[in-house]
């Protein structure tokens, strides 16, 4: 599988993933959806920008180091970030 065909696939399940768990909203605050939409959007993101850059090339490895490259660029994980707001959520309510 070459960088773009890798960069399509995550892209897709992503937003399949997302699309599955929407039912999951009506059991979580308006609030934390927002978060969680969030951090798709901003993965997505970073995969998209991942893609496009030229250095990448058809690497599939490349691009993942790309990917990491510009997470840590943006200062955080969207994903952990998410996750801890699950969990705080989830806290509080029991």
């Amino acid at each position: 599988m070459d960088a773009k065909s890798l960069s399509n696939a995550m892209l897709i399940a992503i937003q399949q993933e997302f699309e599955h768990n929407m039912s999951q909203q009506v059991y979580i605050s308006e609030k934390l959806w927002q978060i969680i939409t969030l951090a798709k959007d901003q993965v997505q993101s970073i995969i998209t920008t991942a893609a496009a850059d030229r250095t990448v090339g058809n690497s599939p490895a490349a691009l993942i180091d790309r990917a990491v490259q510009l997470q840590k660029e943006m200062g955080g994980n969207p994903i952990q970030t998410a996750k801890r707001a699950i969990k705080k959520e989830i806290d509080i309510i029991i």
